[in-house]
């Protein structure tokens, strides 16, 4: 059965989202208490998410995907550390260079600021600066939505689909990698790789950057599995565990080890999947989070010690929107905290090397524009990193 096909009648007992994914942290976990952070309510409001399938229900059946183009607010709110709109310096390619390395003060992301997602980079710390903006991709064929920068800082994941199309569940997704500058884009997984029906969610999983992690779709599978990837020619090295998952991350201060997203129970509904610890060769996994909230996208610190997470909260807020917060956690899974309010918060990433800021990207329905933002991981204090009216700019990595 074709990908196409596949996607029309599949049904998935867990699903999953990637680009502009809301991220929300509700509910205790084991022992931990829910603290609200102190975010001012005048704080710039971003917009309406562009999330894809996103598991209400299971079993849920996932349509083919198509053209969605995100909706424009007629009036936004006011930007906060605008940048510059298209006129951004494009990084030249050089062949062979390989020698570019992305300072730890840089943030790596995507915007679709010139028509398209592209990727771009900025400095950020100790105070974002917009004049430092600068794009790293330039193919308005596609849509680079997704980045993760290697453990030497040296190159770049990078996650696309084509021009045109929201696939936050991997349907047409294509992975590649580049040197830190832009240059030597290449591709290392064509969607249909493999006979898989989907992929997404690529994540760096060595010190040496010889690996990757990410979770695929079989053609006639019901539900995606984690594997390990070569990411010197998209090669599956293995498939980590033997039950379904999502959303894996990988950090040098546990290398033998992932976090992922699973399910307890099968079929696994939204308010099922919990955050687990797996070896990285599958042999034994933890359970980590026991609530009755859906969560997703679990980082570990770079101190190893804590773990940030997103978790649905309800829909009962942000116009019947669902309102995603940030959690964080001990590495064990006790003593989880609240960290973010009840926007649509997602995706979040430590800063390298020290922990001091979680960076993630939100919105406040009925605003439709996601930016990006930062937040002490004790919740009180809280900026505007990425904040413009006309564009989105999600996915931050540090």
């Amino acid at each position: 059965m074709d990908r196409g096909a596949a996607a029309r009648v599949f049904v998935l007992f867990l699903v999953f989202g990637v680009s502009a994914r809301s991220t929300v942290f509700a509910e205790t976990t084991k022992s931990g208490t829910s603290v609200d952070s102190a975010i001012p309510a005048s704080s710039p409001t971003p917009t309406t998410p562009r999330n894809g399938a996103l598991l209400d229900q299971a079993p849920i059946a996932i349509s083919a995907p198509g053209l969605a183009s995100p909706t424009l607010a007629s009036a936004g709110t006011t930007a906060v550390l605008m940048a510059p709109a298209i006129s951004t310096p494009v990084a030249t390619p050089r062949a062979g260079s390989g020698g570019s390395t992305i300072l730890a003060n840089t943030m790596v992301f995507a915007s679709d600021r010139s028509g398209n997602f592209e990727i771009y980079s900025m400095v950020v710390e100790p105070t974002p600066d917009p004049g430092t903006l600068k794009q790293l991709t330039n193919d308005s064929t596609y849509e680079s939505t997704w980045a993760r920068i290697s453990p030497d800082r040296k190159r770049v994941l990078v996650a696309r689909a084509p021009r045109g199309v929201n696939d936050p569940d991997g349907w047409v997704t294509s992975v590649w990698v580049m040197d830190a500058d832009g240059s030597n884009l290449r591709s290392i997984r064509r969607p249909g790789t493999d006979g898989w029906a989907a992929q997404t969610h690529p994540e760096w999983a060595s010190a040496d950057g010889s690996q990757m992690v990410l979770f695929g779709l079989a053609d006639g599978a019901q539900q995606p599995f984690i594997y390990l990837i070569s990411t010197a020619d998209g090669r599956i090295l293995r498939q980590v565990g033997t039950v379904p998952g999502i959303d894996p991350s990988w950090s040098a201060a546990d290398p033998d080890h992932l976090l992922y997203i699973g399910c307890p129970i099968w079929p696994c509904t939204v308010t099922d999947t919990e955050v687990y610890r797996i070896s990285i060769s599958g042999n034994s996994s933890t359970r980590l989070t026991f609530n009755s909230r859906r969560d997703n996208d679990p980082y570990l610190s770079n101190s190893g010690r804590r773990i940030t997470w997103e978790q649905d909260q309800t829909a009962s807020v942000n116009s019947g929107h669902d309102s995603w917060s940030l959690w964080l956690m001990a590495a064990d899974g006790s003593s989880g905290t609240k960290t973010s309010d009840h926007a649509i918060s997602s995706v979040p990433q430590w800063s390298w090397p020290n922990d001091d800021w979680i960076y993630f990207h939100r919105v406040v329905p009925p605003a439709n524009h996601f930016g990006i933002y930062r937040i002490r991981p004790d919740g009180w204090v809280f900026e505007p990193v990425v904040v413009d009216d006309g564009w989105h700019n999600e996915n931050p990595t540090l």
